[in-house]
């Protein structure tokens, strides 16, 4: 248990010391548990969490600390160490012309006032990051209102980062009740996005 204490404070120095702080990076210790009692000293530890990062390359970095952690913990109690490291998603990453091209979509269908096309990155896991690494992609977000804690959804949204309207619960929450309002919003901004891209041929 002492080990696996060690393993968890010292997971917790890799953003702060070995990650670029201009970076954005999450590593969290979620789990853990032992075959251990109450009056029994554990064999076995097991620890599990989650690591977000926005770079494939500050991903490799985390990884390689987490085991040279795990395992210099292990070698100075004289105890073994095993990592396994999944990357359930990897980051989604915009195309610059893809994102242009969306950006004049919801302008021209919602009016430039309700889009943001330079909104900050955020640590959401997204299983898009696939289909953006095989060909030029760009997600883009439709509001669907303000978030607030048990609220209820009021008003349309706008594509980009910021949501407009009443409040609602987070997606997450069992309170969550998707905004009707907004489905006019999204027809449009897809309609305005295909007619834009498609052939001139093509558009009837």
């Amino acid at each position: 248990m002492v080990i696996g204490a060690e393993v968890v404070l010292s997971l917790q120095t890799i953003v702060a010391r070995s990650v670029d702080p201009l970076d954005a990076v999450v590593v969290s210790c979620t789990e853990l548990t032992t075959d251990g009692a109450r009056n029994a000293i554990p064999d076995q530890v097991v620890i599990r969490g989650d690591a977000r990062t926005f770079t494939d390359t500050d991903s490799a970095l985390v990884e390689t600390r987490i085991r040279e952690i795990a395992e210099g913990a292990a070698l100075a109690h004289r105890a073994s160490s095993e990592v396994i490291h999944t990357r359930v998603f990897r980051p989604t990453i915009n195309d610059v012309d893809c994102v242009g091209h969306a950006a004049a979509a919801a302008e021209s269908a919602l009016g430039a006032d309700k889009v943001d096309a330079a909104c900050r990155p955020i640590t959401a896991s997204e299983d898009f990051a696939a289909y953006a690494r095989a060909v030029p992609a760009c997600f883009a977000f439709l509001g669907a209102g303000e978030i607030t804690e048990g609220g209820a959804a009021d008003g349309g949204g706008a594509a980009g980062s910021g949501t407009v309207g009443g409040g609602m619960a987070p997606l997450h929450s069992r309170d969550f009740d998707f905004n009707d309002a907004i489905l006019g919003a999204g027809i449009d901004f897809y309609t305005a996005l295909v007619t834009a891209r498609l052939p001139e041929g093509n558009r009837s």
